[in-house]
């Protein structure tokens, strides 16, 4: 049986797999595990570090595991931002293109049926997060307008302008997809996948998800988005850095960067976007650079996504 043990006792533990405390004293550290992070929180970026022989960890320090934490919830903060405004810029691209397609145009609830009536006949996914939104002070009114008030009916007519403010990201994405596929448009199997992984990392941020806990892991075997590759390399990225997307948690990151790149056409929102990413990575990530000098793949990952930045902030 699992017992809840004290902040004391988990120091113990630490020092015993090998983590030092050369940055601050028990007390200190017990302090920071009762009012600012949980032990299995904090403990989890240890992935991002090697073990000798002896199975104890080397060069890892607690002011490492915190100094990450802090990093983690900052990228955490901008990468949501980043996916709000991914959300925005796509609900924006598919009424631009319901605009130029003849056939949508003369009818707005057109599409919408008939992407309802295919979740509807299949597992109303969507149908019952429309539901759900009828409790929703923000956007209940809207969906009670196309609400029959039999929850085993179909919602019907409603037009794409309000069906784009009620739905959830994630019935976002299976819309664009939808109707990618219905007008057959370019390259809509790789966004669809590219879009998927900013979903998983949006999600992770929302839920505050730690990110970087294994950003270090060199087992993944993620298989590259091309696209994705040969814009690194126009980007002028080196091949030993652009294999770093095989990690899955870097993959996230440059796939989330790639796609808001694309999408976003508002060069003010880009541009203020990509400083506040570029501001984070060269003052508050390298505020304790000291810490990792011995950690080279922590190094390396950091270059990688710094120069991609970069790149697209100057």
């Amino acid at each position: 049986m699992s017992v809840l043990i004290s902040s004391e006792e988990l120091i113990e533990k630490m020092k015993n797999k090998g983590i030092t405390f050369n940055y601050m004293t028990d007390i200190e550290a017990s302090n920071y595990l009762k009012k600012n992070n949980n032990y299995f929180n904090l403990t989890s970026y240890r992935k991002n570090y090697i073990k000798n022989e002896d199975g104890k960890y080397i060069d890892l320090d607690f002011s490492y595991l915190k100094d990450l934490a802090i990093i983690d919830m900052q990228l955490r903060t901008i990468v949501f931002k980043m996916s709000l405004d991914i959300e925005h810029y796509l609900k924006m691209e598919i009424l631009k293109l319901i605009s130029y397609n003849a056939d949508e145009n003369r009818d707005v609830c057109n599409i919408v049926n008939k992407f309802l009536e295919d979740d509807f006949n299949d597992r109303k996914i969507v149908h019952n997060s429309l539901l759900e939104g009828l409790y929703n002070c923000y956007s209940g009114n809207i969906v009670k307008k196309y609400y029959s008030g039999d929850k085993d009916r179909q919602f019907t007519n409603i037009p794409i302008w309000a069906f784009l403010e009620i739905i959830s990201f994630g019935s976002l994405l299976k819309f664009y997809d939808f109707y990618s596929k219905l007008y057959d448009i370019n390259d809509s199997k790789k966004m669809k996948f590219l879009l998927n992984s900013v979903k998983q990392i949006r999600n992770a941020a929302a839920h505050n998800n730690c990110i970087l806990n294994e950003i270090c892991q060199n087992n993944n075997e993620i298989i590259p988005s091309n696209k994705v590759l040969s814009w690194l390399e126009e980007l002028g990225i080196e091949e030993e850095y652009r294999n770093l997307i095989k990690n899955d948690r870097v993959s996230q990151i440059v796939y989330l960067i790639y796609v808001f790149n694309f999408l976003v056409n508002s060069e003010d929102v880009k541009k203020n976007r990509f400083i506040e990413f570029h501001d984070f990575l060269n003052k508050r990530i390298i505020y304790h650079k000291d810490f990792y000098n011995k950690n080279e793949r922590l190094k390396k990952i950091y270059i990688f996504i710094e120069r991609v930045v970069y790149k697209l902030t100057i």
